[in-house]
């Protein structure tokens, strides 16, 4: 006779959901964003991977992480993640353009099978303030009251 092996799968649904840290970033500068992925359950999650690239108009600058690496695109979790458990991951960038920019996190790889992939990505929408701070000084010299018919000169410091 002929033998069979079948081996099942336990599921491990992984859902994504993200927080913007400094809403809006300015144009030019650097901002935060976190993204959080929890298992769900009802296994382990093991050899998960998450894709998280940078769309054109912001530059990947730096990451901080409860777990895992981080190589600007790619999140790589090495050990296993327990049912119940959330992960983070802060992910710092710069604003290089303006206009509205969408940052998704997407789960790319596990070994198990994920029951809910309604719930595998998260997206912000980032758009950076466009509007200048700008602040102006005068000095005048001689300061005081000025007398008709005497020279004053003044700064102006923008």
């Amino acid at each position: 006779p002929d033998t069979v092996v079948v081996t099942a799968s336990t599921p491990a649904d992984l859902a994504f959901r993200a927080y913007p840290v400094d809403t809006p970033p300015a144009l030019g500068s650097q901002f935060q964003v976190w993204f959080y992925l929890r298992n769900n359950g009802p296994s382990p999650a093991t050899g998960v991977t998450a894709s998280i690239p940078a769309p054109s108009g912001l530059r990947y600058s730096h990451y901080a992480a409860a777990a895992g690496t981080f190589d600007g695109g790619t999140w790589s979790i090495p050990n296993a993640i327990p049912s119940g458990t959330e992960y983070w991951i802060t992910l710092v960038y710069f604003a290089d353009t303006a206009g509205t920019k969408e940052l998704t996190a997407r789960v790319a790889s596990s070994d198990q099978v994920d029951p809910a992939t309604s719930n595998d990505a998260a997206t912000l929408q980032i758009t950076p303030n466009t509007n200048a701070d700008l602040r102006m000084a005068l000095l005048q010299a001689p300061s005081g009251t000025v007398t008709p018919g005497t020279g004053v000169v003044m700064w102006f410091t923008v």
